[in-house]
């Protein structure tokens, strides 16, 4: 069964991409991560009292330090893809 490519006037029709509006969802996640993280790396000794935030900054520690090669090589098929000058043999 052959599958229909999207037309170039229904590629955009849901999600305009003018590129003003920043992705919210995307930011806040990443400051979040980054500020759990920098804490447990550089204050762990001083969040230990609040049970709840050195809970949740030790998960976020270690699932970023057990997924960062995934997140690596997933930045880099992205960036393969955006400039298609990689060949695969």
């Amino acid at each position: 069964m052959e599958q229909q490519q999207p037309s170039e006037a229904n590629c955009h029709a849901c999600h305009p991409a003018d590129g003003k509006r920043p992705d919210y969802l995307l930011w806040g996640s990443f400051l979040g991560i980054a500020i759990l993280y920098a804490l447990w790396l550089f204050a762990s000794q001083y969040i230990i009292r609040v049970d709840w935030l050195h809970r949740l900054a030790t998960s976020v520690f270690e699932l970023i330090n057990t997924i960062w090669w995934g997140i690596a090589l997933g930045i880099l098929m992205l960036v393969k893809d955006t400039t298609k000058s990689w060949k695969i043999a």
